[in-house]
């Protein structure tokens, strides 16, 4: 398996400057998920062509999680209506991976997967999702994956991805 490339827009970057190294994380957390899941009999990082017969090459298209309150929450007086149960902030978090299984030899891509999920929630005054920070982030991974997983499944099942040397 090779190192993620991060392609994100500028904007999800923007969000997720805090967060140094994505594309390391995301690349390490990928490796425990396909060896916890033995999705490969061996997976070893970096790739070594002339060893292994598939490579596993990935893209981070997106990844971010944000907040966007409610501006009537910053408007003394009016603000008084959050007491009514009104949303105080939504949340938005977003995945999308590229992973593409290529053969070794030639370098021809035997398959590719390009998946999203986006996981969306409110809080309201009432309902604050303080100290779950992030959890929709690892939620909407955990779907990705699920669904890259499941891909690569059914194509060594039809025999697309497998050993032909």
């Amino acid at each position: 398996m090779e190192k993620f490339v991060d392609s994100r827009p500028v904007d999800d970057k923007e969000v997720t400057k805090s967060i140094p190294d994505i594309d390391e994380k995301v690349t390490a957390k990928v490796l425990d998920d396909f060896r916890s899941s033995r999705m490969f009999a061996v997976l070893d990082f970096p790739a070594s062509s002339d060893k292994d017969d598939l490579i596993v090459k990935g893209e981070i298209k997106r990844f971010y999680w944000k907040t966007k309150h409610n501006p009537i929450k910053f408007i003394p007086i009016i603000n008084l209506l959050l007491l009514t149960g009104i949303t105080s902030y939504n949340i938005e978090a977003v995945v999308e991976l590229k992973v593409q299984i290529l053969d070794a030899r030639t370098g021809a891509v035997l398959s590719e997967y390009d998946r999203t999920s986006t996981k969306t929630d409110s809080a309201t005054l009432y309902e604050s999702k303080s100290g779950e920070s992030g959890s929709d982030l690892a939620e909407a991974f955990r779907e990705v994956m699920k669904q890259i997983k499941e891909g690569i499944a059914d194509d060594i099942q039809n025999g697309k991805i497998g050993k032909k040397r």
